[in-house]
Order: C-alpha cells, then structure tokens, then sequence
C-alpha cells in the first residue's frame, strides 16, 4: 500500500470541493469532463477528472460517459456508505474496465476512424484514506507542509523517457511527442488501470487537473497558490485564472479539495 505518512492513522475532517472546466483559448469544443460526489450523510467522497481524445467530439462522448457511469454505480453500490479499503479498491478497478469495455464497443460498433477515449483520474476519499484510480496524464496531487506531490504518474511516452532518464523534466514539457499517452480508456479491449491508497493526514490539500492545466502552471506556481488560497474555491478560481493567462492552448479541468 502507498502512503503519504508512516505516522499513526488519524480521521481528518471533511473535505470541501469546488470543480470547473473550461474549453480554453485555442480549442472550439470541450472534450474534457469533471464531477464530484460530496453527501453530507455519507462518511466518503469522490472526485473525476476524465480528459477526452479521438476529436471530432468524440472525446466529449467518451468523458462524459467515464463521469456518468462513475457517478451512477457510486450510488447503485453505496460506496459512499463502504470503510473497506479492499473494496473501494475493487470499485475503482471494476468501473475502470467496464467503463472502457463500453466505450470499446461503441467505437466497434460506429467504426470510428480515430477511436475515442478518455483518461481518468479517479479519488475516493474516506475519513482516513484516499483510493486513487488512472490511466493517461490527469493527475492527482497533493499539497502539505508547504510542499507539493503529484500522486499519480502521467502513463505517456514523455513520462516513460523521463524515467529512464533518455530526457529530463524540463525537456519532457517541450517534447514534440508530449501529448502522446500510452495509457486511457476505450481505444483497447482492455485496461489495466493504476490503482494506489494513501493514508490522509490534516490539513491536507488536493488538486485533480486535466493537462490543460498541468502543462502551462509549473509544480512551484502550483504550490504558492494552494499554500496562499483560503478556501478550495479560491485555488479553483486563481488556478483556472492562471492557466488561461498563459496560454489556455487546451481544456482545462480543475477540482480542488481542502
């Protein structure tokens, strides 16, 4: 298990949550999509960022649909209601890959000439914990202490030349392939999502973005507006603010979580 904190676990006080997308500057449609579920009856909450591809607004369908399904079994299964981390995780996993068997078989039956599809990033989280689903380049971070940490890691070719150290960070951001992914939803038969739990702790702040707005906010940027913003709506708003001013070249899809 992925931990944050070896210290010993606490219950940490609810979460607040703002989201927006925007279709930014440059682009004529949006094909990104977010959503979050925050009852105040039920102990866990959840947040997804699904980032659409295949254009044509094929990749509005595909995003819509990763939020929609999310949204529907969140209630059909009760999750929000579940302590068991063995079975959010199988949540996470199981509406991962029936959301991409879906979006699978529509691009089978219409034979679209660029498949459609969507990454996702996808949190759950309980009083203790956050359970985090992915696949392609949204992200999830958190922010503590004054520092910020990208949970997730981007599934693109940039990422992997990054690892194995062929290109360094700073290269990866200009890379003419930058916008490759080598991991989403629905262009395959099957998918094997990223699935990680950490342990929460107090005061924790989280962003989930789209790369619309991770490609044009460096990680310090980030950092110095979660660390002055006082509520999770501020952040949200200075964020999007922020990512349009210097550029706005995709869609930008943002939630904060405080």
């Amino acid at each position: 298990m992925d931990k944050l904190k070896t210290k010993k676990q606490c219950y940490v006080p609810r979460l607040t949550f703002s989201g927006e997308t925007h279709i930014g500057l440059i682009r004529d449609s949006n094909e990104d999509c977010f959503c979050y579920v925050d009852y105040h009856e039920e102990l866990n909450s959840m947040a997804v960022i699904a980032d659409g591809i295949g254009g044509h607004k094929n990749g509005e369908i595909a995003s819509s649909l990763c939020c929609r399904q999310f949204v529907a079994s969140w209630k059909y299964m009760n999750i929000g209601k579940i302590l068991s981390l063995q079975k959010i995780k199988a949540f996470m996993r199981h509406e991962i890959r029936s959301i991409n068997k879906d979006i699978f078989a529509q691009n089978k039956r219409k034979n679209f000439a660029c498949p459609m599809g969507t990454t996702v990033v996808a949190a759950v989280f309980t009083p203790t914990h956050v359970v985090v689903g992915h696949a392609g380049d949204s992200r999830l971070y958190v922010f503590n202490d004054g520092k910020l940490k990208q949970l997730t890691e981007d599934h693109s070719l940039v990422a992997t030349l990054v690892k194995k150290g062929t290109i360094t960070g700073e290269e990866a951001k200009s890379h003419p392939f930058a916008h490759i992914i080598s991991k989403s939803i629905g262009p395959n038969a099957s998918v094997e999502p990223k699935i990680s739990v950490f342990t929460k702790s107090p005061d924790e702040r989280y962003m989930l973005c789209s790369d619309g707005l991770s490609m044009h906010i460096p990680n310090q940027r980030i950092e110095e507006i979660l660390n002055k913003s006082n509520t999770s709506k501020s952040a949200l708003n200075a964020l999007m603010k922020e990512a349009l001013i210097n550029g706005g070249e995709d869609n930008v899809s943002i939630i904060c979580a405080f």
